[in-house]
């Protein structure tokens, strides 16, 4: 099993071959984003992701509820 650390290594080596190859393509909206707290989303546990979020960035309380807040609703969409 692959851990967070080693996938967001993988994920920015990945990224680093397409820039080195010229290779431009559109990622999703929340493709950058840590997987634990899109799974926290779409566990419904919005307290569990805010929190993550604040510790992850450095962020307020309220700055990370509506960033929260907004990915839930793109991830809604997708």
């Amino acid at each position: 099993m692959v851990t967070d650390q080693e996938f967001q290594e993988l994920h920015g080596q990945v990224g680093s071959s397409y820039q080195h190859l010229g290779i431009t393509f559109a990622p999703d909206a929340v493709s950058d984003e840590d997987v634990r707290i899109i799974q926290e989303i779409k566990n419904a546990n919005l307290m569990s992701a805010i929190k993550i979020h604040q510790e992850l960035h450095r962020m307020s309380l309220k700055e990370s509820r509506l960033y929260v807040r907004e990915l839930a609703q793109k991830l809604s969409r997708q």
